[in-house]
């Protein structure tokens, strides 16, 4: 069984797709990751009155203002800006065109959203009756009935166009009329960024982004960027049926498939991004054909971890005299599963935990105490601590170093967990019985005092991998082989074995 906090139609699918999206590229915003690009040549008139931008995105931090691109300066005035992001509330916020911000929120973090939005401005913004009206609130119905009229602006959201009552999307035109154009390769000397606002170098993005194409001078939809799989219903990704000259003078199309320059332009127009504290291992394969696990900023305990996941949820420290905890996106009670950490100290506990009632959200101040809990403490033992047989300490073999990679095998087919410390097993007597787990959905948990956890479930590494070991279906990038029959935790050996 797969099991995905906050479940919804997550855009990502485990299935055999047709179309692979091998990488993406994973922003954050305490390293002030960001790349952009400034034009060699000004854009024509009217390839800067329409244009369609498409990308994947898997967001990691909820609750703040998080800028996904943005276009042109503001020299010839604010309104030329081009630019989408999330706001406070979650939502999502389009400018200036016309400018709107969905009811729908986007706070699902084990989630792929494939977003797309074009506008055109040659369009009169009308209701379906043929009357002009550009200031209507955006409804939450994602699919009402009627409305026939033409709009400036479209969105799609995992393929459902976000629409109000009238069957459009409208929103402020801030003054702008019919054939006004838009900032996106307005002038040389403008800058066109992707994860943050350059103008007050805030809103720094915290995520993954996937698949970006932005294509200047034309109006797509987002069935040429994706389809509904005729099995399950998920939106999936398509291969974008476009050449080169398709993408306008300063259109781009980001794969993040070059390790060694994450921002080069593969539409063959040769807008390439320079980067700014983004290198190599900013490159991830966790992407919305397989959607990898990480940890969730949704489900971290209060006394807590202090600034929650970082480094695409990968990352926790915590600074305060209490023990703080957080659990992963994906749970499973089959199968096989592998993933690596490392700790900064001794003070650092690395194992499993249901979600179970009571536990969520700060309601223990010790995260690991809670019961249905399984972790290696690194300063030498293993707790376990479940509903049938309390609490049980297991000595181990081991001698903590701060450069060693630990291994978590958890074999929820025989109800069974052992711990690696660099590739060697330490836990006494081999595999420890978790039988009080059995019938439950166990996730991937870490709890730490004044210390800080990495985490590697094989997607994305942000701690030095020197070997490179995939499980034995190619997925998954760990500093060890995982043991014979077990696999990374993503959605494509989820699919097979969860």
């Amino acid at each position: 069984m797969e099991t995905l906090q906050r479940n919804a139609n997550r855009g990502s699918i485990s299935t055999d797709t047709g179309f692979n999206i091998e990488n993406s590229c994973f922003f954050d915003s305490a390293s002030s990751h960001n790349m952009y690009f400034n034009p060699d040549s000004t854009s024509s008139t009217a390839e800067r009155r329409k244009g369609t931008i498409s990308f994947w995105v898997k967001r990691t931090k909820l609750g703040t203002v998080q800028r996904i691109f943005h276009f042109g300066e503001n020299t010839d005035g604010y309104d030329s800006r081009l630019w989408l992001r999330f706001v406070a509330a979650n939502t999502m916020h389009f400018y200036p065109i016309v400018t709107w911000t969905t009811t729908k929120t986007f706070e699902d973090v084990a989630a792929w959203y494939h977003i797309v939005v074009h506008y055109d401005t040659t369009q009169d913004e009308q209701d379906s009756d043929g009357s002009s009206d550009t200031n209507h609130a955006i409804d939450p119905d994602e699919n009402p009935e009627g409305g026939s009229g033409t709009s400036q602006t479209k969105c799609w959201v995992n393929g459902i166009q976000m629409k109000d009552a009238t069957g459009l999307l409208h929103g402020d035109t801030n003054g702008r009329t019919k054939n006004s154009v838009s900032g996106w390769g307005r002038d040389t000397l403008d800058k066109h960024a992707i994860g943050y606002d350059y103008l007050d170098t805030t809103g720094y993005f915290d995520g993954y982004l996937a698949e970006f194409h932005a294509v200047q001078g034309q109006v797509l939809e987002a069935t040429d960027f994706g389809e509904f799989d005729e099995d399950t219903g998920i939106w999936k990704p398509i291969e974008v049926d476009l050449d080169n000259s398709d993408y306008g003078e300063n259109g781009f199309y980001l794969k993040f498939d070059d390790s060694a320059d994450m921002g080069a332009d593969s539409s063959g127009e040769g807008n390439d991004f320079t980067l700014v504290n983004i290198d190599s291992g900013n490159q991830s394969t966790d992407t919305p054909t397989n959607n990898f696990c990480t940890l969730s900023p949704s489900w971290v305990y209060a006394s807590a971890v202090t600034t929650g996941p970082t480094d695409g949820n990968l990352k926790v420290s915590g600074t305060q005299l209490n023990w703080a905890g957080s659990k992963s996106t994906m749970g499973v009670n089959k199968g096989k599963w592998y993933w690596e950490a490392k700790g900064s100290n001794v003070d650092v506990m690395l194992g499993i935990q249901t979600d179970g009632p009571g536990d969520i959200y700060g309601d223990h101040n010790n995260a690991h105490n809670i019961l249905s809990t399984c972790v290696l403490y690194l300063a030498g033992e293993v707790y376990i601590k479940d509903s049938t047989s309390g609490r049980d300490d297991t000595d181990v073999t081991q001698t903590f170093d701060a450069n060693d990679v630990y291994g978590i095998a958890l074999n929820m087919d025989d109800n069974e967990i052992s711990f690696y410390q660099d590739g060697s097993l330490i836990t006494d007597g081999g595999d420890i019985d978790i039988d009080g787990l059995s019938d439950e959905v166990v996730f991937p948990f870490c709890s730490n005092y004044n210390t800080t956890i990495e985490m590697n479930f094989g997607g994305t590494n942000i701690f030095s991998i020197s070997s490179g070991n995939a499980d034995a279906n190619g997925y998954g990038n760990f500093e060890h082989a995982p043991p014979s029959g077990y696999y990374s935790l993503c959605s494509k050996n989820l699919a097979t074995y969860g």
